[in-house]
């Protein structure tokens, strides 16, 4: 091969790899997945505002807090309803109860008899249902 056709092969060469080399393409991703910005969010953040990271860190350290009391609350009062029921339904049954052996002991033992099957099979039975969460409608 003559000089003149090698440096001629070497400029084709030089195009094309000039030309894949421009048809290479670099994409990059990052993700970030939490309830607060990304450390380096953050950073850049603080690096317009001073000061800014640590407001926003401060403020998601409340937020947490102030979402964890709620949450207590919340537990506390539907134990206190709960228990509350409960004394209501006792006492709804031993009233029956002692009506019922009211009325067989002074008129009707079959009547006060009924009357207390029937509160004992209501309370075992409330007792039964009691625990479970209500079927939801969809």
């Amino acid at each position: 091969m003559a000089p003149a056709d090698l440096s001629q092969v070497e400029k084709v060469a030089e195009k094309r790899a000039a030309a894949v080399a421009q048809q290479v393409v670099i994409q990059q991703s990052e993700s970030w997945s939490g309830p607060m910005p990304s450390p380096r969010d953050l950073e850049a953040y603080n690096n317009i505002f001073p000061g800014l990271a640590k407001t926003i860190v401060d403020t998601f350290a409340a937020q947490s807090t102030h979402r964890r009391e709620l949450e207590a609350i919340v537990v506390d009062g539907s134990e206190r309803r709960a228990d509350r029921g409960q004394i209501i339904v006792a006492s709804l049954v031993a009233l029956v109860i002692l009506s019922g052996l009211w009325v067989a002991l002074t008129s009707n033992g079959y009547a006060g008899a009924a009357m207390i099957t029937a509160a004992l099979a209501g309370g075992v039975w409330l007792y039964h249902i009691g625990g479970r969460p209500p079927d939801r409608q969809e």
